[in-house]
């Protein structure tokens, strides 16, 4: 059954546990914290090993954002549905 949202309601013990881990990213400024800094193509993988991160990495607030919104959205549903 999906109500009006990207998460099935299957899946919400794996949304929980996936939701907790990527709260524990945002530190108590509010910052996303662990965001590897934006890169250029590489053709071998052990450039990518040791990326730099920054909390001043933009790219990654847009999908923490966008996460607790179905977040949200699936916690709504599941609880009007009791």
């Amino acid at each position: 059954m999906t109500i009006n949202t990207y998460i099935h309601m299957v899946y919400e013990p794996l949304a929980r546990s996936a939701g907790k881990a990527v709260s524990g990213m945002i530190n108590a400024q509010g910052e996303v914290e662990n965001t590897c800094v934006g890169t250029r193509l590489a053709f071998y993988t052990a450039f990518y090993y040791d990326r730099p991160v920054s909390v001043n990495a933009a790219h990654g607030y847009g999908p923490v954002l966008l996460a607790g919104a179905e977040m949200i959205r699936l916690l709504d549903n599941l609880y009007s549905l009791r």
